[in-house]
């Protein structure tokens, strides 16, 4: 039976319809807009995530390419450095096969080239080097140490005199030497400053300083009772002490660094720079009592470099 209404209550009929759709549409367009809002916001986040990663990513870029630039500088440097040293030993070898040495110097020139010996078996072993550490040591400053050696021997020629500087008290070694005992780095420097050609004992004053230095040295990294425990049946002197060979061996193990030709070679180049203070301290009596400058510029050189090797084998 169909429903009679009045017209007001069509009216209000219509009007509480028209309500509850614009209610419905009312909650749509929310709902609508809330949608669109979570999406807007994962779009946001999903952006600053890319910015993020983009930017991370330039960054990341930035500094391996840094890292790679300064690799290759420092590569390309230690590359010119061994070339340079390389360069050196092959001019004083020239030198020395056209220089003739005095009596009194014969036992350096005979040393000189003896390490020489040792230096191209080293070269020899390694062929390629592992490391960055193998390749510093076993490169560039044994090329270094080698050139020294024979640039002495030829300053003992009489070869390259040049004028009175006065004293060169600037070291490369103050931070090694630091790093062992502030005792070194005053001895050093007593050397240093004795070290003039206006001193006639320069020779003999520098000398016994830069050996007290070494001994030092190779007492405080490979004191004699870790290199008994570690090699129990290692060379000894006769006084029943590990020899210096023996020390070497030790800190060179504990490098990473052991074998025949690199023991070899530093054992000829620390004896090579302590017999030379025999040679100076001796020649200090006789007509070479007063060095030129030239020479005493190579003999610190030479020792000053024996003892950066030395400190860099033992670090």
């Amino acid at each position: 039976m169909v429903r009679r209404v009045t017209p007001s209550q069509l009216q209000s009929m219509m009007r509480e319809a028209q309500r509850k759709q614009k209610a419905a549409i009312d909650n749509y367009n929310r709902e609508v807009r809330r949608h669109n809002d979570k999406v807007r916001q994962s779009i946001n986040e999903i952006n600053r995530d890319i910015d993020r990663y983009n930017r991370e990513s330039r960054q990341n870029h930035q500094k391996q390419k840094a890292a790679i630039d300064s690799h290759n500088r420092a590569v390309r440097a230690h590359n010119a450095k061994v070339e340079a040293n390389r360069r050196r030993v092959r001019q004083e070898l020239t030198r020395l096969s056209n220089n003739v040495a005095s009596p009194t110097y014969q036992t350096v020139r005979t040393a000189s080239v003896r390490l020489n010996e040792s230096y191209d078996a080293v070269q020899r072993h390694y062929g390629e080097f592992g490391n960055d550490r193998e390749e510093f040591l076993a490169g560039e400053l044994v090329a270094r140490e080698n050139a020294n050696s024979l640039s002495l021997a030829n300053a003992l020629s009489g070869a390259d005199d040049v004028a009175d500087e006065g004293e060169q008290t600037e070291t490369e070694i103050r931070d090694e030497l630091l790093s062992i005992s502030e005792d070194l780095d005053h001895r050093w420097k007593g050397a240093l400053f004795a070290l003039s050609p206006r001193n006639p004992d320069a020779a003999r004053h520098f000398c016994t300083s830069a050996r007290e230095i070494i001994t030092i040295i190779l007492d405080t990294k490979a004191p004699d009772a870790a290199v008994e425990q570690t090699v129990p049946n290692c060379a000894k002197t006769p006084q029943g002490k590990p020899t210096r060979r023996a020390k070497i061996e030790y800190l060179l193990s504990k490098s990473g660094l052991e074998s025949e030709a690199m023991t070899n070679f530093v054992d000829q180049d620390m004896t090579n720079v302590v017999e030379l203070f025999s040679v100076f301290n001796s020649a200090t009596h006789g007509e070479a009592g007063k060095y030129s400058l030239s020479t005493l510029r190579a003999l610190r050189v030479r020792v000053e470099g024996g003892i950066f090797f030395l400190t860099k084998i033992a670090a």
